[in-house]
């Protein structure tokens, strides 16, 4: 059985030393060599030229599709710059039409939307989403009824094995999290893992998670490592301030 290997990177937008740290990211991104990339705050400034999901699709050699999300003016240099912060998908596979679904919102915090593909794996069905959920430190109402939505948009069909990825500002233990966490179809060692590698040095455990919902009656795989992790010594430099997440991940039946 072939082993899909899949990331899970919030790239920080155009913080820091943002040449700096693309220069980071693309390098360690190619050497991962991933199947699946899921990105979140993606930088879109086109009056700049600036196109951060299309470029590590080029680098890497992917299949792009994305959703807009969460413009406003980003300072950007000395001035302020037209910007977005994007959610990005990128596969080997081919996949079919890309879907957006918009999540409940609040107003001081933008749009949070959904981004899911599916495609053909080994010849079996895979559906992979890529999310960002609320920052908002008053928040856990709010990203409980995103989980909801999430789950709802993603699990319906049984039969189909389903990846969901990104940034879910929550632990395994965060009680807003529970329909994700405490998902019967949710593959055991997600908790685990991700109670036992704090996403960045975060107390608590990580916040940024590859949930494998494998269909019924498959059997997988699932390991989780942490790389590309925020540098202590020289964080404006990167490569972000949140690490990637790579699970290599075999269906054994």
């Amino acid at each position: 059985m072939a082993v899909l290997r899949a990331v899970s990177f919030n790239l920080w937008k155009n913080d820091g030393r943002f040449a700096d740290r693309m220069r980071r990211i693309l390098s360690g991104l190619v050497a991962l060599n991933a199947d699946i990339i899921a990105l979140q705050e993606c930088f879109f400034a086109p009056a700049a030229d600036i196109d951060v999901a299309s470029q590590i699709a080029h680098r890497c050699n992917l299949q792009l599709a994305r959703a807009a999300q969460r413009g406003k003016p980003r300072l950007h240099g000395t001035g302020l710059l037209d910007s977005r912060s994007d959610l990005a998908l990128l596969t080997k596979e081919h996949h079919s039409v890309a879907t957006c679904i918009a999540l409940p919102e609040d107003p001081r915090d933008g749009e949070r939307r959904l981004l899911i593909a599916n495609l053909i794996w080994e010849g079996r069905p895979l559906r992979i989403g890529c999310t960002h959920f609320t920052h908002l430190a008053d928040g856990q109402s709010l990203r409980r009824a995103q989980a909801d939505a999430a789950v709802t948009a993603l699990l319906s069909d049984p039969g189909c094995t389903t990846l969901f990825m990104g940034d879910l500002n929550g632990t395994a233990a965060a009680p807003e999290l529970a329909g994700l966490f405490q998902h019967p179809r949710l593959h055991p060692e997600c908790v685990a893992k991700a109670q036992t590698a704090a996403s960045g040095g975060r107390v608590g455990g990580a916040i940024d998670h590859v949930l494998l919902f494998p269909a019924l009656g498959e059997c997988w795989r699932y390991d989780r490592q942490i790389m590309l992790p925020p540098d202590p010594e020289d964080l404006p430099g990167g490569p972000s301030d949140h690490p990637a997440i790579l699970c290599n991940l075999e269906r054994l039946s």
